[in-house]
C-alpha cells in the first residue's frame, strides 16, 4: 500500500520514547519464613563473649516415705541441673550501588534493592535456625505410608506417634485449643504442638486420615497460625518452601523431607545486643567520600539456635507419594 503523501509518520518522526517501565514491580517470589516463630528468645548482653548457656533444674524424686516422732532425719536429696550452650555467630552482606545508576534509572533502583535486602536478612536468619534443628534434633522415620521406601510418607500414626512422644516428655502445646462455634463445615481444635515441614509436603496431607484444613477452624480464620496448612491430630502444620529437604537420601533414593515438630519451649533462638538484625544504609559522602560515586546498603547479624530439650523437638523425616 503507498503512504499517503505529506502525513507525518513514524519513519519521519519517531518517537523520542521507545520504552516506558510499569512503575509497580512485579511479585519477587519469597519463601514463608516461619523457623522463628516456635522459638523463644534471649538477649545476650555485649562483651559477654561468644557463648550464651541456659541452665535448667531437673526434677527432684518424688518422696512417698513417712517420717515418724523417733526424731530421725530424712536423707538428703541431692539435685542436678543440665546446661545447654549456644554459640552466638555473625553474618552480613553488603551491595554498593553506583550513583550513576541511581541518577539515570526510572526505576527506584535503591528501595526496590533495600527491600530485598531486608528479605536476605530474614531468610538467612530462617536457614540458619532450620540448619542447627536439622543437625541436631533426634530423627524419627515415618512408617505410616504406603509407598514402599524408609522412610515412608506421613500416616495418621506417625502423627499420633509425635503427640505421644511429646507427652511422654511432659512437653507442653503450642497452640491453644479452638472452641467450636455455630459455622458451618468447621469443627473445633484441640490443644497442638507445632510442625515445620516443606510445600511439596501437600498433596499427601490432603490425603492423609484425620486432616483438617485451615479453612475448617472456627472463627472465620483469626487463629491461623503463619503459614499454616491445616492439622492432623494434635499437630498443626506450617509449611515453608524454604524447609529442609534431603535429596535422594531414603532408602530408594527419594528426596526425604525433614519436618521438625515442637513442643512449646523447644528450642531458642539468642541475640546479641548492639549487633542482631541491624540495616544499614551509607550514603556517598561516607561510602566513597573523596568522589562520591556510590553508595551501600546492607545488614549484619549475630545469632545463635539451641534445642532446649531433645525430647522436645524431633526431626519427623518422610518422603512423597509417587502421585
Amino acid at each position: 500500500m503507498t503512504a499517503t503523501p505529506g502525513i507525518m509518520n513514524s519513519q519521519t518522526m519517531p518517537a523520542p520514547v521507545q520504552l516506558v517501565y510499569s512503575l509497580k514491580l512485579l511479585a519477587t517470589p519469597t519463601p514463608s519464613y516461619v523457623y522463628r516463630f516456635p522459638a523463644m528468645t534471649k538477649i545476650m548482653p555485649a562483651r559477654s563473649g561468644r557463648v550464651f548457656r541456659m541452665r535448667r533444674y531437673n526434677p527432684l524424686p518424688t518422696t512417698p516415705v513417712q517420717i515418724t516422732d523417733s526424731g530421725a532425719e530424712p536423707p538428703n536429696t541431692v539435685g542436678t541441673t543440665v546446661d545447654v550452650d549456644a554459640e552466638v555467630k555473625y553474618f552480613a552482606q553488603t551491595m554498593a550501588i553506583s550513583q550513576i545508576v541511581t541518577l539515570t534509572s526510572q526505576d527506584e533502583v535503591l528501595n526496590g534493592w533495600s527491600i530485598r535486602m531486608a528479605v536476605s536478612l530474614r531468610g538467612t536468619e530462617d536457614t540458619v535456625i532450620r540448619n542447627a534443628l536439622v543437625a541436631t534434633a533426634s530423627r524419627i522415620d515415618a512408617q505410616g505410608g504406603a509407598n514402599q521406601d524408609s522412610p515412608t510418607q506421613h500416616g495418621k500414626i506417625d502423627f499420633d506417634t509425635l503427640t505421644s512422644l511429646f507427652l511422654e516428655a511432659n512437653g507442653l502445646s503450642l497452640a491453644e485449643r479452638i472452641g467450636a462455634e455455630d459455622e458451618f463445615g468447621t469443627s473445633p481444635q484441640r490443644n497442638s504442638y507445632l510442625m515445620i515441614a516443606h510445600s511439596s509436603i501437600v498433596r499427601d496431607l490432603e490425603r492423609t486420615d484425620g486432616f483438617v484444613h485451615r479453612s475448617q477452624y472456627p472463627g472465620g480464620g483469626g487463629s491461623v497460625l503463619p503459614s499454616e496448612w491445616g492439622s492432623v491430630g494434635s499437630q498443626r502444620i506450617l509449611l515453608s518452601t524454604n524447609a529442609s529437604v534431603s535429596p535422594k537420601s531414603s532408602q530408594a533414593g527419594r528426596d526425604v523431607l525433614n519436618c521438625i515438630a515442637t513442643a512449646s519451649e523447644g528450642y531458642y533462638i539468642v541475640k546479641q545486643s548492639g549487633f542482631s538484625s541491624h540495616f544499614i544504609y551509607v550514603p556517598p559522602e561516607i561510602a566513597s567520600p573523596r568522589t562520591r560515586l556510590y553508595s551501600s546498603i546492607g545488614w549484619r547479624m549475630a545469632t545463635a539456635t539451641s534445642i532446649s530439650s531433645q525430647d522436645w523437638v524431633l526431626n519427623s523425616r518422610c518422603t512423597l507419594s509417587d502421585f
